[in-house]
């Protein structure tokens, strides 16, 4: 009998596990647009003009989509039960931008954070294509806030018999991967916002060059007309 508990009991515990791994990957995934955007307008705005471009339309965009209208009514919906457990006479603002915003990189950083390596190794592969990231077998299932918990408790001991924990070069070796993909997941999301809109602006250059040509190509068709030269009295005289 209570064997059978423990069993369902680790089942569940594996299943919201599950559950939640699969919840962070989407919010990497479905957060990479605004991630992208605060890539491209952030500090010395590395593609420049049209980086800024690009990333002043994806906000926009992201604004008023479906993942940011979400993330605002889960805000909004905490700040109400929030005010209902004060006892407030005033309501919640419904969700403002820096709100949302500041929700979105509590996200991103809880995923980053969550995830197993191997997990934001996938998610950078899908934006960047070409990109070989190869991690090592042994560091692949590891967590960030696990292995961030464990130096915290070793060092807490160290102090304790009044010496220095130094990292083990296995723990070196993952924040070094885990700092490089949580990088690359932000550029590589930055230059996909550029390339997109690189892409939309020449599409549309060349419709415009298709729309000019087309009248031109229905007049390359007509059959040229002939006009008899008349003669004119001179002529006749000769």
């Amino acid at each position: 009998m209570t064997k059978t508990i423990i069993n369902k009991e680790e089942q569940a515990k594996i299943k919201a596990a599950e559950n939640l791994r699969k919840d962070r990957m989407n919010n990497l995934e479905s957060l990479l647009e605004y991630n992208g955007a605060k890539y491209l307008k952030g500090p010395g705005t590395p593609y420049g003009a049209k980086g800024t471009q690009a990333g002043s339309l994806a906000f926009n965009q992201f604004l008023t989509g479906s993942k940011a209208e979400q993330i605002r009514k889960n805000v909004y919906n905490t700040k109400v039960e929030e005010a209902q457990n004060y006892g407030t006479i005033s309501q919640p603002e419904y969700t403002s931008n820096y709100e949302l915003e500041k929700a979105s990189l509590d996200l991103i950083h809880d995923a980053q954070r969550g995830l197993k390596l191997k997990d934001l190794g996938s998610i950078v592969k899908k934006i960047s294509p070409g990109l070989k990231i190869e991690i090592p077998k042994e560091l692949e299932d590891l967590i960030y806030e696990k292995i961030g918990r464990s130096i915290q408790e070793k060092s807490l001991k160290a102090k304790e018999a009044k010496e220095k924990y130094t990292p083990t070069k296995q723990e070196q070796a993952f924040f070094a991967y885990h700092e490089t993909l949580t990088k690359a997941y932000e550029e590589f999301a930055g230059y996909s916002l550029l390339g997109q809109s690189l892409a939309g602006g020449y599409n549309d250059l060349f419709k415009q060059l298709s729309e000019e040509y087309a009248p031109k190509k229905e007049e390359d068709k007509k059959p040229l007309e002939v006009h008899s030269q008349e003669k004119t009295p001179e002529d006749e005289e000769e």
